[in-house]
């Protein structure tokens, strides 16, 4: 039976389930999420919401980290 590449009957779903599934090579990404999420919640924070817990995340990756 023949392999079927799937790439150039469904582009969308292809492009969609590589971002999705694809594994990172290096931990270090995640480490790095970690770390920044320690700086944010700390002990004198302890009562930070988790909506604004998630945006302060999202900012400080957008802004800092890339």
């Amino acid at each position: 039976m023949p392999i079927i590449n799937a790439n150039h009957q469904c582009p969308l779903l292809s492009r969609v389930t590589s971002d999705s599934l694809s594994v990172a090579a290096s931990s270090g990404s995640i480490e790095c999420s970690f770390s920044t999420a320690t700086d944010i919640l700390t002990a004198k924070r302890n009562r930070t919401k988790p909506d604004l817990f998630g945006n302060l995340i999202c900012y400080c990756y957008v802004y800092f980290i890339n």
